[in-house]
């Protein structure tokens, strides 16, 4: 579970908390008003919200169905502090991102959700997953109508080649800039980098500190930016290895990130999986645009 919401990544939850259940759901629609009354009277509100998405059933749009951006706008207009916990099957618009204290995505965790959930609400537990996909305003997204689903005449179109999530954020001529990039994500620790260098050739050598009074996970990414002698054009970073790591307060750990041939390469149809010679640039960041370290990775001759 990632916190994606820019507000201060700390114990959510104080011993008055209040819910409110998600509007435009199959059950009859909550009352914003009583909502409101009960945020009120909280120390923080805790708004939950969802999507509307089956396995059989695509979305028409990233917006959260029925009334619920209302909800989570006149609750946070009226409580203190407020947390929202999002469940979706993946991006989601959030108009009032800048309007709450913190935003929790859990994504459809299961029947256990209720107890994971409240164990990161209450700080009891790091929120340690980071967005395996872009949160960004509906229209930045690379879809052309009904040109890739469902298609035309039973064919779909991929345009977009190689230049495919997080990856079409970096391309040329792109301006829209993401919500929350690929790989985001708070921790209640605060961590520093340093000390990075490349060691046996490929593999990414980076010391991790957690410099907070509490424990924390922190997830090393790491992504290379090709050549620029490449024959092919390629996208301008991609992601080439990352490493889950538990810390204790003050405590310093050296990550090794080993970049195998696939993470540096590209599909050549005559010859399979090619590494092309030449300066590849490796940045050791949080997320796909919170770069803090950047080194560089000779290759000599191609795989």
């Amino acid at each position: 579970m990632p916190f994606v919401g820019d507000g201060k990544a700390e114990s959510a939850a104080e011993d008055e908390t209040t819910t409110a259940e998600p509007v435009g759901v199959d059950a009859a629609e909550p009352s914003v008003d009583a909502a409101v009354e009960a945020a009120r009277d909280a120390a923080v509100a805790v708004v939950f919200v969802r999507d509307r998405t089956t396995e059989a059933k695509d979305r028409d749009s990233l917006r959260l169905p029925g009334e619920q951006d209302e909800l989570v706008e006149a609750v946070a207009a009226a409580a203190d502090e407020t947390v929202v916990v999002v469940a979706s099957s993946g991006p989601v618009e959030l108009p009032w991102r800048d309007d709450v204290d913190a935003i929790l995505e859990a994504w459809y965790p299961g029947q256990a959700d209720g107890a994971a959930i409240a164990s990161v609400l209450y700080g009891d537990r790091d929120p340690s997953g980071r967005l395996p996909v872009t949160f960004a305003p509906e229209v930045a997204y690379p879809a052309s109508e009904q040109r890739r689903y469902p298609g035309v005449d039973g064919e779909a179109q991929y345009e977009e080649g190689v230049f495919i999530g997080y990856r079409h954020f970096d391309a040329d001529g792109v301006d829209a800039e993401p919500t929350y990039p690929f790989g985001h994500g708070h921790t209640y620790a605060d961590v520093s980098y340093r000390d990075a260098t490349v060691v046996d050739g490929r593999t990414v050598h980076v010391t991790v500190e957690n410099v907070a009074d509490r424990p924390g996970r922190e997830v090393v990414q790491a992504y290379v930016r090709p050549p620029e002698s490449s024959p092919v054009e390629r996208p301008t970073r991609e992601l080439a290895g990352f490493e889950s790591i538990a810390l204790e307060a003050g405590e310093a750990r050296t990550v090794d990130l080993g970049l195998e041939s696939r993470a540096l390469g590209r599909y050549d149809l005559d010859r399979g999986w090619t590494v092309d010679p030449g300066t590849y640039t490796v940045e050791v960041a949080r997320s796909a645009r919170d770069v803090h370290k950047t080194v560089s990775l000779e290759v000599e001759r191609g795989d």
